[in-house]
């Protein structure tokens, strides 16, 4: 009796909350606009040939 009522309840209760939070959630933040971003813009390198083999 419990497997089905564990089974019964399994399909009830998880697929509308993972098709809520599919929808209205966004856990990664990958939806966000990348004015929130951490990446900076590259710098461009000035320098010559020879200033830049010798880095140190």
């Amino acid at each position: 009796m419990s497997r089905v009522i564990l089974t019964v309840l399994y399909f009830v209760l998880l697929p509308p909350y993972g098709l809520i939070m599919r929808f209205f959630s966004d856990p990664l933040q990958m939806k966000t606009t990348p004015e929130h971003s951490a990446w900076k813009p590259h710098s461009k390198i000035e320098g010559t040939l020879g200033e830049l083999t010798r880095q140190y």
